[in-house]
């Protein structure tokens, strides 16, 4: 963090004086993953510290609460510690990164992840991409699935789609079109593109996109001839007569 105010040096501190801070919402981990870690541990050490504030008397960990997790199933009795003075800010985006940086979050977990440290810092989707070290359009697109329509989001949390999936769903032009798509599993990306991309037609031809063009249409052609009747008339030999909107009962 760069708002760090001072850094002291690695000290082993007893792991009975180490706590997960109150702001770092896991509490709990992956069992087989801390007893992989806790192995390696045995075998070679910790090899990075953990990140540290001082708490009532102990310490609070900022960063690294599978470390001390996995030392602890380990069966040690130190392990290595930065602590540092940090503002409650500097220490909530500091969580954030970390948890930010696991394997198992889903597509809307880490995109939340993103608004939480963008708010919380006001910094740049670009200084926290350098932050995780991820792409500036990695993030761009993982905040793109915060505004999917509710069904989309449902579909994703749920894991019946993919990120992917939830992409080319946004470019449904009418949101509220979205209960024509499979957002269902065995569905594939291009299936759904496909679908969009004849949705997005329909809505064209036959939805509010149409009326508001005949709208727009019928106000010019009133203001340029003032004293003409205008009527409407279906095209009966259309070969799509059965697709197309009835524009006198759709402009009243």
């Amino acid at each position: 963090m760069t708002a760090t105010l001072r850094a002291q040096s690695i000290q082993e501190i007893p792991l009975d004086k180490l706590d997960v801070h109150r702001l770092n919402p896991r509490k709990e981990h992956d069992t087989g993953s801390i007893a992989e870690l806790a192995e390696s541990i045995r075998s070679q050490g910790v090899l990075e510290p953990l990140i540290a504030v001082q708490d009532n008397g102990g310490y609070a960990i900022v960063a690294g609460s599978r470390r001390l997790a996995a030392a602890r199933k380990a069966g040690l009795a130190t392990v290595p510690v930065i602590v540092r003075e940090m503002s409650e800010a500097d220490i909530a985006a500091a969580v954030l990164i970390e948890n930010l940086q696991r394997a198992d979050l889903t597509p809307l977990e880490e995109a939340r992840g993103y608004r939480q440290w963008l708010d919380l810092t006001k910094k740049s989707q670009a200084d926290l991409a350098k932050s995780i070290g991820k792409a500036p359009s990695t993030i761009a697109n993982a905040l793109r699935l915060l505004d999917a329509p509710q069904p989309v989001r449902h579909a994703l949390e749920n894991g019946t789609i993919t990120a992917a999936h939830a992409r080319v769903a946004l470019e449904l032009k009418d949101p509220a079109l979205v209960m024509k798509l499979p957002l269902k599993a065995g569905v594939t990306v291009d299936q759904l593109k496909q679908r969009v991309d004849e949705v997005n037609t329909e809505a064209e031809l036959n939805g509010a996109p149409a009326v508001a063009k005949a709208k727009a249409f019928l106000g010019k052609a009133r203001a340029d001839h003032k004293t003409a009747t205008i009527t409407w008339q279906k095209q009966k030999d259309f070969a799509y007569a059965r697709d197309t909107l009835d524009l006198a009962k759709a402009l009243g």
